[in-house]
């Protein structure tokens, strides 16, 4: 499918342009510990004590986590497997590292896309990766579906309830959430679109309301019912209305016999606040 092939040229072409230099800084890094650690005999004591003590916090921690490292080896946590998440892990692929890479989902989301789930162009399917099969052929590289409670930053240890990962180096790529500007409650009536789940409950907000119109009497009610907003005019905002506009204007004009859905309105309202 065209629009999958595109999706992975994107996801290849930008691991690639990352490649050099996330590698660099990090062999750079690496390079740097291993001169300092190689100094003295007591520093290489300590290294080999402190990495020995986060073997054990991993075997206790999280069972079949990679625990067999050389000494040396820094370990990097990585904190989300979206775009930023991923970019970084598969950058560090041929780096001397550990990765670890935490999400709570088990899959990858091409949200750019959620907007053709959420207006029935798409399935969830096709813009969802597994995180291990994007990963699987990194040997230095574990994937953990969990949820981060924490970080301590004294202990150098990510926390996920009763569970902990310990690193050296730590990546924080959560991504954003949804600003409803100190009103929390308008989520209720204008709902978010970060996540699958978020697209298939507008996708089914937005065939009732067609289902809705079908079966109405009231003319002023079919209009309230055909009537679409959106909050928002970046590419989000101007691409869910394009896809509103062509489910109505096209996919749907013969799909009614007591509605025409072409009556359909769609509307943008740019953010001012």
């Amino acid at each position: 499918m065209i629009v999958m092939r595109i999706y992975k040229l994107f996801i290849l072409a930008v691991s690639d342009y990352c490649d050099m230099k996330v590698t660099y800084l990090c062999e750079g890094k690496t390079m740097t510990e291993l001169q300092n650690t190689s100094n003295t005999t007591e520093t290489e004591t300590m290294v080999t004590g402190e990495r020995e003590h986060q073997s054990l916090i991993i075997s206790k921690s999280i069972p079949g986590a990679l625990t067999n490292h050389s000494d040396v080896i820094p370990r990097v946590v990585i904190v989300g497997a979206g775009f930023g998440g991923l970019r970084a892990a598969r950058a560090l692929r041929k780096a001397p590292v550990h990765v670890s890479v935490i999400d709570r989902q088990n899959h990858h989301l091409f949200q750019p896309l959620l907007y053709w789930v959420a207006t029935a162009g798409l399935s969830p399917a096709d813009i969802s990766s597994p995180i291990r099969s994007i990963l699987r052929k990194q040997k230095n590289t574990e994937v953990f579906m969990e949820e981060v409670t924490g970080i301590d930053f004294q202990e150098q240890r990510v926390l996920m309830g009763d569970r902990s990962v310990p690193y050296d180096y730590l990546v924080l790529a959560t991504g954003a959430h949804d600003n409803y500007f100190g009103h929390p409650e308008w989520g209720h009536y204008a709902p978010a679109l970060k996540s699958i789940v978020d697209a298939t409950s507008i996708r089914r907000k937005i065939l009732l309301s067609f289902e809705a119109a079908e079966i109405e009497t009231d003319p002023e009610k079919v209009k309230a019912l055909l009537t679409f907003a959106l909050v928002g005019a970046g590419p989000t905002g101007i691409e869910m209305a394009g896809a509103i506009a062509e489910l109505a204007h096209k996919a749907l004009v013969s799909d009614f016999r007591h509605i025409d859905t072409r009556m359909a309105r769609i509307s943008t309202h740019r953010n001012s606040c």
